[in-house]
C-alpha cells in the first residue's frame, strides 16, 4: 500500500488559505494547536483541542473530529489530487515538457 508523501495535509491546509496557522514543526513531528474551525466551538478554541501531524498527514479535533488529507481537501475546497496528482512517496513526479526551439 502507497502512503501520501510526509507533509501533504500541511500543502493541503496553506492551499485552503490557512498557511499562517500551520505551526512551526508540522511538517515534520506531531503538533498542538488551535483549530481550523474555530467558529465550531463555543470559546472559539482558546485551548487548542487540534493537532496536526505533518509526518502521518492527519489533523484531529477533539470537537470537529479527525481529517486524513484528501478529506481535510475536501473540507477547504482544495482540488484532490493536488497538483493534479497524489504525492505518493517513491512515486515518478510529473516531467514538464521541454519547450520547443
Amino acid at each position: 500500500m502507497s502512503e501520501l508523501e510526509p507533509g501533504t495535509i500541511c500543502k493541503v491546509i496553506q492551499q485552503g488559505g490557512y498557511s499562517t496557522s500551520i505551526p512551526d514543526g508540522a511538517y515534520t513531528r506531531k503538533v498542538q494547536m488551535g483549530c481550523l474551525f474555530a467558529e465550531a466551538h463555543q470559546n472559539g478554541d482558546v485551548h487548542k483541542s487540534a493537532y496536526l501531524d505533518g509526518p502521518g498527514n492527519g489533523y484531529g479535533c477533539s470537537k470537529c473530529g479527525n481529517f486524513s488529507a484528501k478529506m481535510m481537501a475536501e473540507r477547504l475546497g482544495v482540488p484532490w489530487p493536488l497538483n493534479g496528482h497524489v504525492p505518493i512517496v517513491g512515486a515518478p513526479q510529473p516531467v514538464k515538457a521541454k519547450p520547443e526551439v
